[in-house]
């Protein structure tokens, strides 16, 4: 940093977890801090006003309403939700988003840093597990969705398939090329019992200097200059998400692109960013990823994908 500059001047707590382990490096999320990012990421909900605006319906208030305009959206004969599932990270994205509105911030957190002290097994995510199986066992998703190419999804959702799309925030400049103000971004509608916006989220790679460098200090010098205020704006005029002070920047954007930002300022400071799930151990990208693919084809209970989870995280935590 550059003098006088301190980490928290320019990053929030809430950034500085995705890149902090402890010193015995049990613990993700806290402790020693071992890089710093540029960019922010937040997954939401992107819409097409259009298809809201013909079925006369409102951006829901609340998770409540959310679920609610869903049989609503199919019976009108549109597809409430697209997801392209053949990769397994984007299913798993959509339950991180459906969790973080049924199970509190800091069980989240332990589960998807892969910390000891919490279970996958409660009522809480029992209930997530069971809502995202019932839209698929209602017919909210498209057909096929489960071996459906993320790219070619979301591309068919930009040329006017479906309302919704649980996406990450990286969608949002090719999305306003493609739909312009048709497109829309917001963060998932809290639940009535629930007091801050939570979803997945975190941060790009963080940039780090190796106890081999040869030149330390040109090295922080050169992370400096990309995390700096000059480095925010470039990020912003090319359509990123700057990840320090985003609000500053969001006033120059234009549609979903300026949806995303706020959304991100919002969860970044006043809600909560809960990790992507897959953090939680080296395989859990595939654990997790084939079991929600398997819940969702009415494969397994929601009971069995929650053992399922559960035996990854309690295996990692046991070595």
């Amino acid at each position: 940093m550059e003098r006088g500059v301190r980490l928290t001047d320019r990053y929030s707590d809430s950034i500085l977890q995705y890149s902090s382990y402890s010193d015995d490096a049990t613990e993700f999320g806290e402790g020693c801090l071992y890089g710093l990012p540029q960019m922010g990421e937040v997954v939401g909900i992107f819409y097409s006003q259009s298809k809201l605006d013909e079925m006369n319906l409102e951006l829901p208030s609340s998770w409540e309403e959310f679920n609610d305009q869903l049989p609503e959206i199919k019976d009108a004969g549109e597809t409430p939700l697209v997801l392209g599932n053949v990769e397994k990270w984007p299913g798993l994205q959509d339950f991180g988003v459906v969790l973080g509105q049924h199970t509190d911030a800091e069980t989240v957190r332990t589960l998807g840093f892969g910390n000891a002290g919490s279970s996958w097994v409660s009522e809480e995510n029992m209930a997530a597990a069971t809502e995202i199986q019932d839209w698929a066992s209602e017919g909210y998703f498209n057909s096929g969705f489960n071996g459906v190419d993320y790219d070619a999804v979301w591309e068919d959702f930009a040329k006017g398939e479906g309302v919704y799309l649980i996406a990450g925030s990286w969608l949002a400049p090719d999305l306003l090329d493609a739909m312009g103000d048709d497109a829309g971004f917001i963060l998932p509608p809290t639940p009535g019992d629930q007091d801050a916006a939570q979803t997945i989220g975190g941060t790009s790679l963080p940039f780090a200097i190796t106890s081999a460098s040869e030149n330390p200090d040109v090295a922080a010098a050169y992370i400096d200059f990309i995390t700096s205020d000059e480095a925010m704006q470039i990020l912003a005029e090319t359509g990123n998400v700057p990840v320090n002070d985003t609000a500053t920047y969001t006033a120059d954007q234009e549609g979903v692109v300026a949806d995303v930002m706020t959304a991100f300022e919002a969860i970044s400071t006043e809600g909560n960013i809960l990790p992507y799930l897959d953090y939680a151990t080296p395989t859990f990208d595939q654990d997790a990823g084939d079991a929600v693919q398997t819940l969702l084809d009415q494969k397994v209970t929601p009971d069995e994908f929650l053992e399922t989870l559960e035996g990854a995280y309690t295996d990692f935590i046991d070595q």
